[in-house]
């Protein structure tokens, strides 16, 4: 059998006068019908009723219309603080995938010798000195809970070492 799952939770409300019970009590058991232009599929998805279902599951989700979050304030200032380092962490995401972008466009190396002469730390500095929510976010450890350095260069030899060391040492003993 088959049943609309957003009709069969939300189902109930305006628009639901003309829902078809099949979707929701009984189900539906002939498959030969469903697809196609004139299917019921598409029919139940363009219904009224499943249409005002839908927007009713889309309200549901939305955690700003929960009642516990609106009477409680510090959970609307959490909820509003979480969602702002989202997008904040969002745009620093994307603005170091833009460096990185550039840095292989140019074929150009992101690591170099000297960690602070790498080409990607560059970049990273540049965008600091002109945008300031990089610059905070740069010099804010308090959003990050932890620290970490991948471009670092015990880092890399750490990674390399443990790649071929025992390689290097099996085929030590047979030479």
């Amino acid at each position: 059998r088959i049943y609309c799952f957003v009709c069969r939770l939300f189902g109930h409300g305006s628009g639901a006068l003309c829902a078809d019970l099949a979707w929701t009590k009984s189900g539906l058991q002939q498959w030969a019908r469903m697809k196609g232009k004139d299917g019921k599929l598409i029919k139940h998805f363009q219904s009224t009723a499943h249409i005002s279902a839908n927007e009713r599951l889309q309200t549901f989700k939305k955690e700003d219309s929960h009642v516990d979050i609106q009477l409680d304030k510090e959970r609307i200032y959490v909820n509003h603080h979480r969602q702002e380092l989202f997008k904040l962490n969002r745009y620093i995401i994307l603005s170091l995938l833009d460096a990185t972008k550039f840095l292989a466009r140019q074929s150009l190396s992101v690591r170099a010798e000297i960690e602070s002469e790498a080409n990607f730390n560059q970049i990273v500095s540049l965008l600091r000195r002109h945008n300031n929510a990089i610059y905070k976010w740069y010099n804010a450890t308090s959003a990050r809970s932890y620290q970490v350095g991948y471009l670092k260069t015990y880092s890399y030899h750490t990674t390399y070492l443990n790649a071929t060391l025992p390689t290097f040492s099996v085929g030590h003993l047979f030479k």
